[in-house]
């Protein structure tokens, strides 16, 4: 059976026929794309209906500066993802900012203030629907940035490879007409997660995100989150997704880097 994630949307509101469901209960429990993709669905699920109640209950924007102040906290438990930057033009060493821009947009998401307490919640959302709230945040002024050279590609691959523990190899994507940017260092719930930036000539920033994970190789699988087109599959013990705004461009990109091994 082939899944997709209107399939699976589905199977999370209840519906599919009994047969699809059994199938779907037994991939849960030896795929684990699948299973985080039915997280990351359920998770959604539960997060509207909370947000709407908390809509009706919220009294001041005081609230808000109470969520600034936990995404701030680097030693809090709900700050557990902090990242480093790596520019097209040299190493960097950003610090924290991202990690607070990450929590608070976790916390902010598409639904306004009414989303202020997600920052406390944050293991309830998977790593790839966090990669695509994150990349949410992007512009194009973002990454308006000269194009790395190969040895800047180089330096970057050295440091986050160093910082992570992690094989990278920064793809070459011309062909597809992206152009690399930079590449970050960030942690979820203390996970090594690597961020490749890349801009289209046309079009909104696309973000190659990827950690370790073991398991079997899978096909990359579709999504969308934060009003973005996802792809995510996992190759060699390394789980991957591709974030942007072109479902087109991210499908065929997504498939040359599984079929090609290129990372």
């Amino acid at each position: 059976m082939k899944l997709d994630y209107e399939i699976l949307a589905e199977y999370v509101a209840g519906g599919c026929e009994p047969e699809v469901r059994a199938q779907i209960d037994r991939l849960q429990e030896t795929d684990s794309a699948v299973a985080d993709a039915i997280e990351e669905l359920r998770a959604q699920k539960s997060w509207i209906r909370d947000s709407f109640d908390e809509l009706l209950d919220l009294e001041t924007p005081a609230s808000l500066n109470k969520t600034v102040g936990i995404a701030q906290t680097s030693d809090s438990e709900s700050s557990s993802v902090r990242s480093e930057t790596v520019s097209d033009k040299r190493p960097k060493f950003s610090g924290r900012s991202i990690a607070a821009g990450l929590l608070l947009l976790i916390a902010g998401g598409v639904m306004g203030f009414g989303l202020q307490k997600r920052a406390a919640t944050e293991s309830s959302l998977t790593w790839t629907a966090a990669v695509a709230e994150y990349q949410a945040l992007y512009s194009r002024q973002t990454l308006n940035i000269a194009d790395a050279t190969q040895e800047q590609r180089i330096q970057t691959a050295s440091y986050l490879e160093g910082l992570s523990g992690l094989e990278v190899a920064i793809p070459d994507l011309d062909d597809f007409e992206l152009a690399f940017k930079r590449g970050q260092y960030l942690e979820v719930k203390g996970q090594p997660l690597i961020q490749l930036a890349y801009l289209p000539e046309s079009g909104g920033p696309v973000a190659l995100c990827f950690k370790a994970q073991a398991g079997e190789d899978v096909a990359p699988v579709q999504g969308r989150h934060a009003g973005l087109e996802m792809q995510h599959w996992r190759a060699n013990g390394v789980a991957f997704v591709l974030v942007g705004s072109d479902r087109d461009q991210v499908r065929s990109v997504s498939e040359h880097l599984f079929r090609t091994r290129s990372l």
